[in-house]
C-alpha cells in the first residue's frame, strides 16, 4: 500500500538530513536539497516503475523527487 504524507523542512540542513535518511545517493543531496525546503512529501511503498514516472513528471514542472538508490 502507498502512503502519502506531508514532511515539514524548514532549512536546507534538514532537508539534506531527511535525503540522506531515504538512502538516496550522495552525489544527488546537494542538488535536491534547495528543491526540498519549499514543499515536501513523501509516498512510501511505491513500485519502482511508478517512481521513475513520478520522477520525470516532477522534474518536468521544476519539481524533484528523491528515490532510494536501490530501486534502480
Amino acid at each position: 500500500m502507498t502512503n502519502l504524507k506531508k514532511v515539514e523542512i524548514s532549512d536546507i540542513e534538514q532537508a539534506r538530513r531527511f535525503i540522506r535518511d531515504i538512502d538516496c545517493d550522495q552525489n544527488s543531496i546537494d542538488i535536491m536539497a534547495p528543491k526540498t525546503v519549499f514543499r515536501t512529501l513523501a509516498i512510501e511503498n511505491v513500485h519502482p516503475v511508478d517512481a521513475i514516472i513520478i520522477k520525470q513528471d516532477m522534474l518536468s514542472i521544476g519539481g524533484e523527487v528523491a528515490i532510494p538508490r536501490d530501486v534502480f
